[in-house]
């Protein structure tokens, strides 16, 4: 190799250095923090006590439970936009967008006090606490994504195979012999993601009074502040969450494989009555399940609290937000994209960045937050007290799923325009600026949208590393909904929801290029 080969693929391997560092430094510093030899053989069997094995297995149903109800809700309305005619297709692809970025603290405020509301015409028929509620509540939270996720599994279907079964079957039978099978594993992958979500996530349980383990863990590191200890009693989720990734991970991969032909075109959809019934009402629900969030909230802001005065409460909060997020979707996006590529390559190199790109995704938040602290007490200026550490640590936790989004949009390409780049320019940058960067813009901004969207409402690694006196949106929150202030969250999470869905509206109108069957 010689000397021009290195400086062309330098840049690439730098990036690749920073994926692995940013992905993999906090549970390495952890593994490798000081403790005292008694507490780790102590924390070595923490997570084998009778309580512990309990809450995991408890917070495993719950997870379980949530993606289960979530996917089996999601495939119809997944079905009903597959179905429905291209026009409706993108408004409600448009509205989904700006229902699934809504914070989840946000939604689980506006669902609460929908819930409050059904409780005080039906005499308490809702539970409010406990884990039937929390249930609920991941349910209504992860119900956008999931619908997202089935859509995305549906779109990805040969519509050769689906008008080739057309010409000698009903719509029904095509559906149910042709269409659900192509889908399943976009479905699986879908389950997967919300399970995931949902066993990882302890902010909406604990709004519901219930301590799932993740919770616990963050507790008992709150306490004790031994942070191997914590790695341990991790050790369980880790190994769970990094087999249903890895499993999730083989659905997603030919999933994506397929994101390079021709999605069904949606005029073709449209000839059984049903059919166009069946897309009206699934729209008109996806329209009608945010709106009577978005009426809670309105109730529940006109309680004295008007806007200014709940801007004036997280003002300071909602800038440092925002700049996090932008700063992680922005230094997000270079690393994602040589990940992206070589997910893309093929080989054995491929599936080792599959395994090294997705495995960073079974990390607990809690430990990604506990790692990036241990390591600013450590090394002291400049991480330890800055306000780049919930940078780092959104991009530790979401890097991975730019470099996913990045990857699907590459394969969505012709891949004889990518090959081009590379036969006739003599410069591969020169080649990545003129043709390979305009290839893929949908594809950076639905990563940086993305990742923007998922920063701003991080809770679980966030509220380990924030700076004093810097807390962010999300925080002031979910702390505001633990000691009061209703009507300040109720403005506060409408200006939120309503910011979100406009934020929709803009991604969907430049993710897509005006044709039928665009992403």
């Amino acid at each position: 190799m010689n000397r021009r080969d290195l400086q062309n693929k330098a840049p690439g391997s730098i990036l690749w250095c920073v994926f692995l560092l940013v992905a993999y430094l906090p549970p390495l510093t952890v593994l490798f923090a000081g403790a005292a030899p008694s507490s780790v053989q102590q924390g070595a069997f923490a997570f084998l006590n009778v309580r512990q094995l309990t809450l995991l297995g408890s917070s495993l149903v719950l997870a379980a439970m949530v993606a289960g109800v979530a996917m089996t809700l999601a495939v119809p309305f997944a079905l009903a936009l597959w179905r429905a005619p291209w026009r409706q297709a993108r408004v409600a692809r448009w509205l989904l967008l700006g229902w699934i970025v809504v914070p989840p603290c946000v939604q689980a405020m506006a669902w609460r006090g929908f819930f409050r509301w059904i409780n005080g015409l039906l005499s308490g028929a809702v539970p409010l606490t406990g884990w039937c509620a929390a249930g609920i509540l991941q349910l209504m939270a992860f119900l956008p994504l999931a619908i997202g996720l089935a859509w995305l599994g549906f779109d990805s279907v040969d519509s050769r195979f689906v008008e080739a079964a057309r010409m000698q079957r009903r719509e029904r039978a095509v559906l149910m012999r042709i269409a659900l099978p192509l889908a399943a594993p976009g479905l699986l992958a879908g389950f997967g993601i919300v399970f995931l979500l949902s066993l990882l996530d302890y902010s909406l349980p604990s709004l519901c009074g219930v301590t799932v383990y993740t919770l616990d863990l963050f507790a008992e590191y709150t306490a004790h502040k031994d942070a191997r200890q914590a790695l341990l009693q991790a050790l369980p989720v880790i190994l769970i969450s990094a087999s249903v990734v890895w499993l999730s991970q083989s659905a997603f991969r030919n999933a994506a494989s397929n994101a390079d032909r021709e999605p069904t075109a949606r005029s073709s959809t449209g000839g059984a009555r049903w059919a166009l019934i069946v897309s009206w009402v699934g729209i008109a629900a996806l329209l009608a399940f945010p709106l009577l969030a978005l009426g809670r909230m309105v109730a529940g802001g006109a309680g004295g609290a008007t806007l200014e005065s709940a801007w004036r409460l997280v003002g300071e909060a909602s800038w440092v937000s925002l700049r996090t997020a932008v700063a992680a979707a922005l230094l997000s996006i270079p690393p994602a994209m040589v990940v992206a590529e070589a997910l893309a390559a093929g080989g054995w190199r491929s599936h080792l960045a599959w395994l090294t790109a997705t495995l960073p995704l079974a990390i607990p938040p809690p430990l990604v937050g506990i790692g990036w602290s241990v390591l600013a007490t450590q090394v002291g200026w400049p991480l330890h007290g800055s306000s780049w550490l919930p940078v780092l640590a959104a991009m530790s936790r979401f890097l991975p799923i730019a470099a996913l989004v990045l990857l699907v949009a590459r394969r969505r390409l012709d891949p004889l325009l990518w090959d081009a780049a590379r036969v006739f320019q003599p410069e591969p940058w020169s080649g990545f600026w003129r043709i390979r960067l305009p290839l893929l813009r949908p594809g950076v901004l639905a990563a940086f949208a993305l990742v923007v969207a998922l920063t701003l409402g991080e809770l679980g690694a966030t509220v380990m590393v924030q700076a004093p006196g810097e807390p962010t949106l999300t925080v002031r929150l979910y702390n505001f909904l633990h000691y009061g202030a209703s009507a300040h969250v109720a403005m506060l999470g409408l200006f939120m929801a309503l910011l979100a869905t406009l934020s929709g509206f803009v991604a969907g109108w430049l993710l897509g290029d005006g044709r039928p069957g665009s992403a």
